[in-house]
């Protein structure tokens, strides 16, 4: 346990890496995308507010860290198609991507907020992004 406690993780650690962090905008996912920055990683702002996104990324910038991507999607009324751009633009963009952070979240107040059609968010963007970045 004492390792575990006193780990410090290298400063380059996700240097060259790209990572997805849905619900970048604020809170957790805005967190984790600093903090990947900071250890070198180039991140993927995703989630449904422009807005939000554009200010994580401009304190990425702020901070001197790789540049960082935008991808606004809402995943509640997201299709098939939407998530293959994503895929190509990643794919021609960065050429690459080695994570997901999962971060998104919808919370369903009471039974009568359910939609029939909604689509659960755990299995949206990480399956169809799986399905669509076949990178060669």
């Amino acid at each position: 346990m004492d390792k575990l406690e006193s780990y410090s993780p290298a400063k380059r650690l996700l240097k060259d890496r790209v990572i997805l962090i849905t619900g970048a905008g604020q809170g957790l996912g805005r967190v984790a995308a600093l903090t990947y920055a900071d250890y070198g990683a180039t991140v993927i702002l995703h989630g449904r507010k422009v807005e939000k996104l554009e200010r994580v990324y401009d304190e990425i910038e702020a901070l001197g860290k790789a540049q960082a991507v935008i991808y606004p999607l809402n995943l509640e009324n997201a299709e098939d198609k939407d998530f293959k751009i994503i895929a190509q633009a990643i794919e021609q963009q960065l050429g690459r991507l080695d994570g997901i952070l999962h971060n998104a979240a919808f919370f369903i107040r009471s039974k009568s907020d359910r939609k029939p059609d909604n689509r659960a968010m755990a299995d949206s963007i990480a399956g169809q992004l799986d399905d669509s970045l076949c990178f060669n």
